[in-house]
């Protein structure tokens, strides 16, 4: 039992485990109940039988001390077979859980780390053209300004922050939407495998 921790990875996992665990040694306890009735001398049953059906809240005072005694172990019988029900549901459940969360993660993981992805973060604003030459240096790709660009472009300042797109071309335009001057417009192009233009209008 104490094996199933090691596949403990989420707080999912961790409550169906804690409710297995809780389901198994009540379970065992009933278990435990039963074995001693059995075991117990005729004699003595009487009175374990007794509180075993107190505990189950049954009114036994027609029945006689066989029909009692048959009824305790029933009545403890279905009481773990019911938890064990239980528990597997649980289980059943919080692995189904687990089993989206992980993939939902995968998911978003793979999206995130596609080959063209760009994401890059700076702790202060910069003119467009500073961060475009440091992101094109670590992509070593090639990204020019048309000549057609006013400097009002290339110092436009991009606010602080992380900026990403889910390739080069993407980043450079979504890098418009961060510039803090009202009225900077420029588009990009891809001339060749790793070579970008800002085209102004």
């Amino acid at each position: 039992m104490w094996k199933a921790i090691t596949y403990v990875t989420s707080g999912i996992t961790l409550a169906a485990f804690l409710a297995a665990v809780v389901t198994l040694m009540y379970r065992r306890w009933l278990l435990q109940k039963e074995r001693l009735i059995k075991s117990v001398p005729e004699s003595e049953r009487a009175a374990l039988v007794q509180k075993t059906i107190e505990f189950f809240d049954i009114d036994t005072s027609g029945l006689s001390r066989a029909e009692k005694y048959n009824l305790a172990l029933r009545q403890i019988e279905e009481r773990a077979r019911r938890f064990k029900t239980i528990a597997t549901v649980v289980v059943i459940i919080a692995l189904l859980g687990t089993a989206i969360a992980v993939f939902a993660m995968m998911r978003g993981t793979a999206q995130a780390i596609s080959p063209g992805y760009v994401d890059a973060g700076f702790s202060e604003d910069l003119p467009l053209e500073k961060i475009v030459e440091s992101v094109a240096r670590a992509r070593d790709v090639t990204v020019v300004f048309n000549a057609k660009c006013p400097d009002s472009v290339r110092k436009a300042i991009v606010q602080a922050g992380n900026h990403h797109g889910d390739n080069m071309k993407e980043f450079l335009e979504n890098l418009k939407e961060r510039i803090r001057t009202n009225g900077v417009d420029y588009s990009v192009k891809q001339t060749g495998g790793a070579r970008y233009e800002i085209t102004c209008p």
